[in-house]
């Protein structure tokens, strides 16, 4: 019974309902003016729109549970929230700084009042002219303002107030807003429908495009999108053949064209690496391992062509559907079948970032050389011999980083009251795209008897060894992470030479060697030939590695 269950887990249940579920089809015949379209502010740039109308009567909902939703909506809520008509979810990126402002309207069939004893747990404010109540103690935090009977506005602080405004001008820059225009000439008949304008982002997608590592040659095309594309629309469709419908809208019809032409290339890749990733799981030649290489040669040569882009003038679209010929199943087989493929891609693309932010301190390291005729020291170090810094902070110079490392004090240690608070402005060299966002690297340096770094740095004419036959850095495993600025390195283990290696990515562990060349050694490998690598005049002979 609903009495059994808490408040909270109540609200919960009502709440990922009405986010979560979609609603079953509109039909074209109730098209009518899209209401909350009119609290979509200038700032918003994506926005989705729930259909909930009819949500009881679609078939693949029967059995939700409705009656407690109800029961838990009147309770905690103070109205049943199957009297939601329609939901309008947006975003607003956040100026400078990271992250989106959300917002949302909710609509209803009939006017609602909202719960006291709801509203007491909120702190009571005046906004753009409306009551706004703002609960705080939920993440993020959200402000709710109810402007009639059948409409709650809410979003995230200082963004509520930009969606009352926005409703508010009716002529202004909010009625003008890519987006809103965007919205505004769709027939809305979908279940649920995301569109995404792309004029207010092209400044910032170039710009991370810039500086994005390089793609592979069939998606060289994405550098090209921002300029070439002017919005995007997400159809999803529960109870219809068509699941989802991908519209994108060009600049023009050869972009389009452009545009059509990338995303077969990218198809064609895909289907490449599924085909690579999977039948190298069923290698033999046994009756059955040639029968599943034969049947996923036929199920990515079959959902390649069906998945193909349409191109109607300035318009690509991307169908996902079922058919006579397909089927839930199908489906679900298909995206745990590419799942390996699209892994295997994003970590290619994480695997060469790092290997160019290795690239990069190794040639700050020769740079640095030929600079002061030594290669950096581990660290400097204080009059009793304490290290301060590490050699991450004094190859700055030489990673573009001079106004960085001007701010440091070298005479003090790296969590001293000043050098401490520079943690933070970790450069994107030491970033690693295998580990979350932060001030920590696992970019360290070798270091043990006979290693290249040392406390006085080394000239490279003592590397008798071959510099292209002695690590100097290493990516270790996530775990083994340190702040950048604090002088600690990878510490060779005679007794565990693989101890902190090889986590990180499949089978290997990037190496930067002397010579300034990256390059991923097994896990495998021989403890000895490891042994060698690490040392600059051992004279051993290094075998394959």
């Amino acid at each position: 019974m609903v009495h059994n269950f808490s408040r909270r887990s109540l609200l919960v249940m009502v709440c990922a309902a009405l986010l979560v579920v979609p609603a079953s089809s509109v039909h074209a015949a109730q098209k009518s003016a899209l209401p909350g379209i009119e609290f979509i502010p200038a700032e918003a740039v994506t926005a989705a729109v729930v259909n909930f109308r009819e949500l009881k009567r679609s078939p693949s909902l029967e059995l939700m549970p409705w009656e407690v939703l109800t029961a838990g909506g009147i309770q905690e809520l103070g109205f049943d929230p199957l009297k939601i008509d329609q939901v309008v979810v947006m975003a607003a990126l956040q100026g400078q700084a990271r992250g989106f402002s959300l917002g949302a309207v909710v609509s209803l069939s009939s006017p609602v009042t909202l719960k006291q004893e709801f509203l007491s747990r909120a702190r009571s404010s005046l906004v753009a002219g409306h009551q706004a109540f703002q609960f705080f103690r939920i993440n993020p935090p959200v402000e709710l303002a109810q402007v009639n009977g059948k409409t709650l506005v809410m979003g995230t602080p200082g963004f509520l107030e930009s969606m009352l405004k926005a409703a508010a001008d009716k002529t202004g820059t909010a009625a003008r807003s890519p987006l809103r225009q965007l919205i505004g000439t769709q027939a809305l008949t979908d279940d649920i429908a995301v569109f995404l304008a792309v004029e207010p982002l092209r400044p910032m997608l170039n710009a991370n495009l810039q500086n994005a590592p390089p793609f592979p040659p069939p998606l060289e095309f994405v550098r090209g999108l921002p300029d070439q594309l002017q919005s995007l629309r997400l159809n999803l469709n529960l109870d219809r053949s068509t699941l989802a419908q991908l519209v994108a809208t060009a600049t023009d019809a050869e972009a389009a064209t452009t545009i059509d032409q990338g995303v077969r290339g990218s198809l064609g890749m895909v289907k490449s690496m599924f085909l690579a990733s999977t039948l190298a799981l069923t290698a033999g030649d046994g009756q059955v391992q040639q029968a599943t290489r034969s049947y996923f040669t036929r199920l990515a040569n079959t959902l390649e062509k069906r998945i193909q882009p349409k191109r109607d003038g300035s318009t690509v679209t991307l169908e996902a559907g079922l058919d006579s010929t397909a089927s839930l199943g199908g489906v679900a087989t298909l995206v745990g079948l590419l799942l390996p493929a699209v892994q295997q891609a994003r970590e290619a693309a994480r695997r060469a970032q790092s290997k160019t932010n290795m690239k990069q301190m190794m040639l700050a390291f020769h740079n640095y050389h030929d600079r002061y005729g030594h290669f950096p020291a581990q660290a400097n170090y204080d009059n009793n011999g304490k290290p301060l810094l590490s050699w991450r902070v004094h190859i700055l110079p030489f990673i573009d980083q001079q106004a960085l490392y001007s701010r440091f004090k070298l005479n003090e240690p790296w969590d001293s009251p000043h050098n401490r608070k520079l943690v933070r402005l970790m450069p994107g060299t030491y970033a690693n795209p295998n580990l979350p966002a932060g001030s920590a690297t696992n970019y360290l340096a070798v270091i043990g008897p006979d290693s290249v770094f040392s406390k006085t740095g080394i000239r490279i004419q003592r590397i008798v060894d071959g510099t292209s036959n002695t690590a100097m850095m290493v990516e270790v495993n996530a775990d083994r992470a340190v702040p950048w600025t604090k002088p600690v390195d990878h510490e060779f283990n005679e007794k565990a030479p693989k101890a902190g290696l090889g986590t990180l990515r499949p089978g290997v562990f990037l190496t930067a060697f002397a010579d300034g060349s990256v390059r991923g050694v097994r896990i495998s490998v021989d403890p000895n030939i490891l042994r060698a690598l690490v040392t600059k005049s051992g004279r051993e002979v290094i075998g394959a590695f």
